[in-house]
């Protein structure tokens, strides 16, 4: 499986997982932008970074201007979450907010 394939995945299961919370999500796909997913929710908005790792390094450029667009409060009305998926775990960490990296 290419790393495409593999992020994708994971980028499904995120999708899957704001699904079920009852959020409409859409994806951006080939990471043209800040956020992976955006997730439409009952009650907010959420901009979601989708993460794999084998040895927990995450942070890239876009987690980093996402992150700092958040501190700037760019995005009064929305959340900002990592979702990083380990190999090896099923289930992914989630890092709220913009406090990293």
């Amino acid at each position: 499986m290419t790393n495409y394939a593999a992020g994708r995945r994971a980028e499904w299961k995120a999708r899957d997982y704001f699904k079920a919370q009852g959020c409409d999500v859409v994806r951006s796909a080939g990471s043209k932008g800040l956020a992976d997913l955006v997730a439409l929710c009952p009650r907010d908005v959420v901009l979601i970074q989708v993460k794999r790792t084998k040895n927990g390094q995450w942070v890239d450029a876009n987690w980093r201007e996402l992150a700092k667009r958040n501190k700037e409060r760019r995005y009064p009305y929305a959340r900002v979450v990592a979702m990083v998926y380990t190999y090896g775990n099923t289930n992914p960490e989630f890092f709220w907010g913009g406090g990293w990296g």
